[in-house]
């Protein structure tokens, strides 16, 4: 996962990779049939890193902060993935 800020989650019977440092970008491998999919991208500052993520009731909960090179008090930014949407 690069420098540890990265994502990966599984659900069912498919994993969701992503969220590397300065990228907003989720995809999707399909374990069936190994194929991989681009999801919808997470909105944001492309500076934030992950803080952390889980998994509750079949979605992804993604909490997102700013890089310490960013000045200033940001807020931390918690996201709900839906992995049957776009």
């Amino acid at each position: 996962m690069g420098n540890g800020y990265g994502m990966a989650q599984v659900v069912g019977d498919k994993v969701y990779i992503g969220l590397y440092r300065r990228v907003e970008q989720v995809w999707e491998l399909d374990f069936n049939t190994l194929a991989w999919k681009a999801k919808n991208f997470i909105p944001g500052l492309p500076q934030s890193i992950n803080a952390g993520y889980f998994t509750f009731e079949g979605q992804i909960y993604i909490l997102r902060a700013p890089e310490e090179s960013i000045a200033g008090i940001l807020p931390m930014e918690l996201y709900r993935f839906d992995p049957n949407g776009i």
